[in-house]
């Protein structure tokens, strides 16, 4: 039974379940972006000690329960393991001392526990906002519900901000240790009635805005890695990467790593699969409504900055097809899966294709002409794939690069014949 009345929206489990288990020292070893990827705890470098507070957490959020019942289940957990009391631990990098750590103290269980369930929450919140935004586009900074707040916090209530806008990157709550503020999803006809008054529960206050608040960024040294990271002036060190909208980087980021691992005929068929989905669907139309607006903003004469800050790009990748393997030679130490972004999906309005064309891909990379780019020796190598299209006089290309450690799919069209014949002036065919 849940204790507080309502079951755990599936992507709050999915968020906490998605990250892989990471012993460290020092939760400055896990860092920034780091956490949306990897759970960890503070002094925690046993693995058995990780999986039962990872096992003592997700109980507590399947089952939507308080601090007490996780505090309970977490110390049966650990006395299974020897553990009643301070024990010593060790740094296993040798940069620190050895160190007394208390794990059943409550002070440090309250940490562990408010830490994850509001990161969690957090990133299916942003998930959930995500999902309806064609609705409700807005999102509006609540006041936190903390007796002692945070000054700085307290000037972005009332702030009303598009939901892709970048300020939630890095201030969607919580903004640091045991931050109480929140945010609430509007719709276009409640942040009209709302720009301009006084904000309710704060008179004398500020009045709702829909303009961003200043950033004021301040480097921050990370002492275990040497890092220097810009940290927003009012945001504790660690929460400036926002959990919410790093989910989908860390979600995608999980999947492609799993094909990765597969063997090739199970990462071909879990492409398809995911390309088949509602999943992928629901990514196209998205990309291509953020691909209409760009352009609309371009047409219209907007700097590339208010064009970014007003539609910006996710750019989380995602898998759509699979490397073949006649043309390993071309990439033989990368990984297999090919992805793309949402940057690639949707970056010319001329090229947006219905996602079922997207499946496509898979079956062009593995039978049509392939050829290595060789026009630009400053430019990421790159594979050219040219396929026969409907219309005679045009030809469907794929372009995949080198990227990083990647190979990334970076467009895919209908090129008109004449086009594609001048690509291939400086290029060798693979296949």
């Amino acid at each position: 039974m849940a204790e507080r009345g309502f079951e755990t929206p599936p992507e709050v489990l999915g968020y906490f379940r998605g990250r892989e288990l990471r012993p460290r020292f020092s939760w400055l070893d896990v860092f920034g972006a780091e956490h949306a990827h990897a759970f960890t705890v503070a002094k925690v470098t046993s693995l058995d000690m990780l999986k039962a507070f990872e096992a003592a957490i997700d109980r507590s959020l399947k089952g939507s329960v308080g601090f007490e019942t996780f505090q309970a289940d977490i110390l049966g957990q650990l006395k299974a393991l020897g553990v009643t009391g301070p024990i010593k631990v060790a740094d296993p990098t040798g940069r620190a001392p050895m160190t007394k750590v208390d794990f059943t103290s409550p002070r440090r269980l309250k940490t562990i526990f408010w830490s994850n369930m509001n990161a969690a929450r957090a990133a299916g919140q942003w998930d959930r906002i995500q999902r309806s935004k064609a609705v409700l586009p807005y999102i509006l900074y609540v006041r936190t519900t903390a007796a002692d707040p945070r000054r700085e916090h307290l000037r972005w209530v009332g702030t009303i901000l598009p939901a892709d806008h970048p300020f939630w990157r890095t201030h969607f709550p919580p903004n640091g240790w045991l931050c109480k503020c929140s945010v609430r999803q509007i719709g276009r006809p409640e942040k009209e009635r709302l720009v301009g008054a006084p904000v309710r529960g704060m008179p004398g206050g500020p009045t709702y805005s829909d303009e961003a608040p200043p950033v004021v960024l301040r480097p921050f040294r990370n002492k275990r890695t040497g890092e220097v990271a810009q940290v927003p002036d009012g945001i504790d060190p660690g929460w400036h990467v926002s959990h919410g909208p790093a989910r989908r980087q860390t979600m995608s980021q999980i999947l492609v790593d799993k094909i990765d691992s597969m063997a090739p005929a199970a990462a071909r068929t879990a492409v398809e699969q995911f390309v088949g989905d509602a999943a992928f669907e629901r990514l196209v139309y998205e990309a291509q409504r953020t691909g209409a607006k760009r352009g609309a903003m371009k047409a219209a004469g907007e700097t590339a900055a208010a064009i970014d800050a007003a539609a910006p790009w996710n750019r989380a990748p995602v898998p759509v097809a699979v490397w073949p393997d006649d043309l390993a030679a071309f990439a033989p130490a990368m990984p297999r899966t090919v992805t793309a972004t949402d940057a690639a999906i949707a970056h010319t309005p001329d090229h947006h294709f219905a996602p079922s064309i997207w499946s496509e891909v898979a079956d062009i990379l593995a039978t049509a002409a392939a050829y290595h780019d060789l026009s630009d020796p400053n430019r990421p190598e790159k594979a050219l794939f040219v396929a026969p299209d409907i219309d005679a006089g045009k030809r469907k290309l794929v372009v995949v690069e080198k990227r990083g450690d990647r190979l990334e799919l970076v467009t895919f069209f209908r090129a008109p014949l004449r086009y594609v014949r001048n690509q291939l002036l400086k290029a060798i065919q693979l296949r």
